[in-house]
């Protein structure tokens, strides 16, 4: 299933991004889970209104380092690409808060 316009398969880009979340680490990264499901993770928990939703920044440099393939898309097809990350953002957070889905507003 490529994305319209271009020659990117969207589950690809779900699997590269969801194990980039999964997986990146930092030297001072503490603990069983990666850098970005700890964020993810504080920032609901510290929301006071989970139905709004929250902005959950992610550094471009950080997706370079795990995979230039997955940045390059990122930076070629930003409209198409950056949406598939807030949807798989969202659904992360879904399952890392055991929440039920009508409970948590947008990730970006």
């Amino acid at each position: 299933n490529f994305l319209y316009g271009t020659d990117i398969n969207e589950m690809t880009v779900v699997k590269s991004f969801l194990r980039f979340l999964n997986e990146f680490r930092m030297p001072e990264t503490e603990g069983p889970r990666s850098l970005y499901t700890q964020q993810l993770h504080r920032l609901w928990e510290e929301s006071t209104q989970k139905e709004r939703g929250i902005k959950f920044p992610i550094s471009a440099d950080h997706i370079h380092t795990f995979s230039a393939s997955l940045y390059q898309q990122m930076v070629n097809f930003p409209t198409e690409v950056i949406p598939i990350f807030d949807r798989e953002l969202w659904s992360l957070s879904v399952r890392l808060l055991d929440a039920e889905p009508e409970s948590l507003g947008v990730c970006q």
